[in-house]
């Protein structure tokens, strides 16, 4: 669990100072990072790995995520549209779209994205927050209006 990523951490540290080269460690170190809420940690191990394996789907997603929450909402956009671009039914990845776009006032691409991951999640339940903020969203587009 979570409580075994600092002594993990040190382990990937101690095994690039001995020479280990697999880009995945900065994966594992960005994800570690990322669930320990060392935000720039993460961005700088994602980043690092994604200069190997630049169109991994979930390293993009994982970054896009740390941009969002360092603010970089247009890096954010660039990070999950990459995402978007390998796997475009994934309602994780939809639906974190959705809200950078919202949160950069782009309303009709927020809905758009907002309403797909809704629409791939079925029959099961979208990300949390998904259908709240489809319909603010949808009430701020160009989408109310065409009804």
């Amino acid at each position: 669990g979570r409580e075994a990523y600092p002594s993990a951490l040190n382990a990937i540290h101690r095994a690039w100072r001995l020479g280990a080269a697999d880009p995945r460690l900065f994966f594992y170190a960005g994800t570690m990072y990322h669930a320990l809420g060392l935000h720039p940690q993460a961005a700088e191990e994602f980043e690092k790995f994604l200069r190997h394996e630049p169109r991994h789907e979930i390293a993009n997603l994982r970054l896009g995520s740390v941009y969002y929450r360092l603010k970089r909402l247009e890096d954010a956009t660039d990070r999950l549209e990459a995402a978007y671009r390998t796997n475009p039914r994934n309602p994780v990845t939809l639906a974190n779209l959705g809200r950078v776009y919202a949160e950069r006032g782009l309303w009709d691409e927020a809905a758009d994205k907002l309403t797909a991951a809704v629409e791939v999640s079925s029959p099961t339940a979208p990300p949390p927050g998904t259908r709240e903020l489809l319909s603010e969203a949808a009430s701020r587009s160009g989408h109310a209006r065409k009804e």
